[in-house]
């Protein structure tokens, strides 16, 4: 089971592959880079089971529950095992699926591996009974399992490699300057159209909100607008997620200027006892008892994710569980670069000729190489 990692789109996900027929309109012409994910772990004999999550793929009616709803999007994933049974024993003459199952996940999707651990060992373990299946190991890449007081933190600090020793282990700058918006906008208005019947005006500023100058095709977007429409490509959302956060008096265009995100949203969201604050501790898998194996990959450095994310982790899920549940295996990336690839106004990636550390956005590929060593 492999849960896929933030995409701002609708269309950018394990089911859009590129011109297969049966995928649905707003799919075509897409390259999704899951079939290079999936390769990778199919080549090694394994069945991969790749999910989409709520609101995206084919699903296009609501917006994507991002982050802060990760039960649902965990059995997002553990609900297609019957149906990977149904199909295989359709395919193989009756044969049964191999009785291991591994859960592995990337930066978004790398929580839901946690959560859907934690489901199968507690409230959805009959999914593993009626399907004959054993929970081998849980493997989560870079994950933001600690929400509270790891990832949010980042966000609303002026992190750099420079600063403070470094406390969230930021490699690059620029990275975490234009991450920060996208992860912003994503979270709240998540929050807001689910928990606040989209009541955004308690949550960010009117002017990141509602941006004037989000204008595609003469038509007017808000962000719900944005992360809600099913025509609009990556490229195009993350452009105006910039264009907003510029409007709310965030230094988009200076790189070095400060980057906390206190800009984009209202001042005492973070407030300890603020209904947002538990709603964080709550979507967060940092604490919790394991009685099955867990391997947690990471970054040495990372300008999105925060490894501080991962380490706290380690330590807090060890402490409640036996000794050495939990191992983890570092990636050293001040080893690995890689020519920097930027969007141009077209919407084409194309690149600088720059060439630099390897970050969270291009570790992907790293990390499975590191998570097969796990998988045994």
């Amino acid at each position: 089971m492999y849960y896929h990692q933030t995409e701002v789109s609708k269309r950018h996900v394990p089911s859009c592959f590129k011109d297969h027929p049966s995928i649905p309109f707003y799919c075509m012409g897409e390259n999704s880079h899951y079939g290079e994910e999936l390769s990778v772990l199919a080549s090694q004999g394994y069945i991969v089971v790749m999910p989409d999550y709520i609101g995206q793929g084919y699903d296009v009616r609501v917006l994507h529950p991002y982050i802060l709803y990760p039960e649902v999007n965990a059995l997002s994933g553990l609900n297609m095992l019957t149906a990977t049974k149904t199909l295989f024993k359709a395919h193989y003459n009756g044969k049964d699926l191999p009785k291991n199952l591994f859960l592995m996940g990337f930066s978004e999707g790398a929580s839901y591996a946690l959560w859907g651990s934690k489901l199968l060992q507690t409230t959805s373990a009959n999914i593993l009974q009626k399907n004959g299946l054993e929970l081998k190991k849980t493997i989560g890449m870079s994950g933001a399992y600690d929400l509270k007081t790891a990832q949010l933190p980042m966000e609303v600090e002026d992190v750099a490699p420079d600063k403070d020793n470094n406390r969230y282990k930021v490699v690059n700058r620029k990275n975490a300057h234009h991450a920060k918006p996208i992860l912003i906008a994503n979270a709240l208005t998540s929050y807001g159209f689910y928990d606040l019947d989209q009541n955004y005006n308690t949550l960010m500023k009117d002017s990141f909100f509602n941006c004037v100058a989000c204008r595609v095709i003469g038509q007017s977007f808000t962000l719900v607008n944005l992360f809600n429409n099913k025509d609009l490509e990556d490229w195009h959302i993350k452009y105006y997620i910039g264009l907003a956060a510029s409007q709310a008096g965030y230094p988009m265009l200076d790189e070095n200027a400060n980057n906390s995100a206190t800009p984009l949203i209202i001042d005492n969201l973070l407030d300890e006892n603020s209904t947002f604050s538990k709603k964080l501790v709550a979507a967060s898998i940092d604490k919790w008892k394991s009685n099955s194996p867990i391997a947690l990959i990471y970054l040495a450095n990372d300008s999105v994710v925060t490894n501080l994310s991962s380490t706290n982790t380690l330590k807090r899920i060890n402490f409640l569980s036996s000794i050495n549940t939990v191992d983890s295996s570092v990636i050293d990336n001040t080893h690995f670069y890689c020519i920097n690839k930027v969007i141009n106004s077209k919407g084409e990636e194309t690149t600088n000729g720059e060439e630099v550390i390897i970050d969270h956005q291009q570790s992907e590929p790293y990390s499975i190489v590191a998570a097969l060593t796990k998988l045994d």
